[in-house]
């Protein structure tokens, strides 16, 4: 598929993809008029970048985890990451609940706003 139905069924920008690509996240196929053609799999793995965004992992940590997950051979490197980052979510989620438990409390109280 082109770059522009990518960039429509996953709702990301054709720009990030070209950026996607250049980090080599993405590797296209050339067809023979020089267009990129990405395969369906594509879509899945957009998704995937998306979501490990939106969940703090940056692109070189992404990229890590996809070439790696790419060879099928985790190793203990790519595990720790990963630990550590699950410490990381774990220790915002902690702060986000409190900071809600606070705003409960606070609409509770009646306190006027």
């Amino acid at each position: 598929m082109k770059i522009g139905e990518l960039s429509k069924k996953t709702g990301v920008a054709a720009s990030a993809i070209r950026y996607y690509e250049k980090m080599e996240l993405l590797v296209p196929r050339r067809g023979d008029n020089g267009y990129r053609e990405y395969p369906i799999e594509a879509v899945e793995l957009l998704n995937l970048i998306s979501q490990a965004k939106d969940l703090g992992l940056s692109l070189n940590e992404i990229k890590t985890v996809a070439k790696v997950l790419a060879t099928n051979n985790p190793n203990g490197k790519l595990r720790k990451q990963l630990e550590d980052k699950m410490l990381e979510l774990d220790n915002q989620i902690k702060v986000i609940r409190k900071f809600q438990k606070n705003i409960r409390n606070l609409l509770d109280s009646n306190c006027p706003l």
